[in-house]
């Protein structure tokens, strides 16, 4: 990874290098390196290459990996602020990043957030969310939202569903 961030920060093509930064980016979360992928999209703005949805949900999926739900939930504020909108992925690994470092109420303060945005929860979103309640012990909370899952014509609960829930 480290000779990829040199030979990035050395280039001048232009060509395709927000994909090409987002491959960096993609290969810091491999590595556990979250922080090289925050000083990557730093390093973006600097150049004037504007990062997009997955770089900053990957910087996301990077920090939440690491144990930085904080920073994780900043990238997901600094991103609306540039007027990029957080998909269900970056919503996803968000989610992810709270639920492990236990912090279920964050958890489902973005969930609340993607339903007063009237953006409907799909399966994997459902799931983290249980996760998040799961992981922290909140058996009822992830209970009401495995009951909220199966109340919902277009979702059905899944194997994977019911072995966080339960």
């Amino acid at each position: 990874v480290q000779q990829l961030l040199d030979e990035l920060k050395m280039t001048h093509i232009d060509h395709n290098i927000l994909f090409s930064y987002n491959r960096v980016i993609k290969a810091c979360v491999a590595d556990g390196l979250w922080q090289e992928a925050l000083d990557l999209i730093s390093n973006m703005i600097v150049r004037d290459i504007s990062p997009d949805v997955a770089t900053y949900t990957t910087a996301i999926d990077a920090c939440g990996k690491a144990g930085q739900w904080q920073k994780a939930l900043l990238l997901m504020d600094d991103m609306v602020v540039e007027g990029i909108n957080p998909n269900e992925f970056t919503y996803c690994c968000a989610i992810t990043a709270c639920g492990a470092a236990g912090e279920w109420r964050k958890a489902l303060d973005l969930v609340d957030s993607l339903l007063e945005a009237n953006i409907p929860l799909n399966d994997v979103l459902y799931n983290a969310a249980i996760d998040a309640c799961a992981r922290a012990g909140q058996d009822a909370k992830a209970l009401h939202l495995i009951a909220q899952m199966e109340a919902d014509a277009n979702i059905q609960p899944d194997l994977l569903t019911y072995n966080y829930g339960l």
